[in-house]
């Protein structure tokens, strides 16, 4: 492992770990909104540093015995995940920005719950997301910590309101 493998390695260990560790923190988040932000915002970076680490790993570090057709697709493929990744680390990013710069404000969200989704299986990780629609029939979609929620339930916690007016709290 040359310097420049273990610089690159640090930055996308670093990178990743603090924002997915942004992505879990807050058992409350609005995350969709989060994910959208940082695709809008930050996509053509994401694109950048995922054709970038997709390159360096596949050509450059890659066995030279492979034909380059292999080599395209095989680069092709970790660009994509790497770009999910870095969209993924952004998106966290945005919600540790949320919380921690600007005004703070704390709000009663109460509404109806019209919609629940949850993973098939409990593993690791697993998200649950309630939709919630207040009293002006806005919906608001929260990544929740459990599934004790189901349809038509009557959800109410006060939560804060961030400085890109994303939904947190615990």
């Amino acid at each position: 492992m040359t310097k420049k493998d273990l610089q690159l390695l640090i930055f996308f260990l670093l990178f990743v770990g603090l924002g997915l560790w942004g992505m879990f923190f807050y058992p409350y988040v609005e995350d969709d909104r989060a994910f959208k932000i940082a695709a809008t915002w930050f996509g053509i970076p994401s694109i950048a540093l995922g054709a970038y680490y997709a390159w360096y790993n596949v050509f450059v570090r890659g066995r030279g015995n492979q034909a380059n057709w292999r080599k395209t697709i095989g680069s092709i493929g970790v660009g994509i995940f790497a770009i999910s990744i870095f969209i993924s680390s952004f998106a966290g990013f945005i919600i540790i920005w949320n919380s921690n710069v600007g005004s703070q404000s704390k709000q009663v969200i109460q509404g109806q719950i019209i919609k629940v989704k949850a993973p098939y299986k409990r593993k690791m990780l697993a998200t649950y997301s309630i939709y919630i629609e207040d009293s002006s029939k806005h919906i608001i979609a929260l990544r929740v910590p459990s599934d004790n929620y189901s349809v038509g339930d009557t959800f109410m916690h006060v939560l804060n309101i961030g400085s890109l007016g994303l939904i947190y709290g615990r």
